[in-house]
């Protein structure tokens, strides 16, 4: 399983500072590196490949100069059994 997650920035999400460290939650090394507006689950193939549909108005894209998706994917490798990407920015 996994999260993708939408954002419209990645310095602050509701006035606290990006990224945000997932440490004290039981992910050390891990960071939440985008706000979060949407989020979907999606299952990854064994290879580890996703494939998901994220449709946004074009108007969206008007309104926001710059969106960001960050992908966490579910795993038994901290206690908060969660790993994530980094942020990737589109304009």
């Amino acid at each position: 399983m996994a999260i993708v997650n939408f954002g419209d920035s990645n310095t602050s999400l509701g006035g606290a500072p990006l990224p945000l460290s997932l440490a004290p939650f039981g992910a050390p090394g891990c960071f939440l590196n985008a706000s979060v507006l949407a989020s979907l689950m999606t299952i990854a193939d064994g290879n580890g490949v996703m494939r998901f549909e994220f449709t946004v108005p074009n108007s969206l894209f008007g309104f926001l100069q710059r969106s960001y998706f960050q992908i966490g994917t579910m795993t038994s490798a901290n206690a908060l059994g969660l790993v994530t990407t980094e942020a990737l920015e589109i304009r």
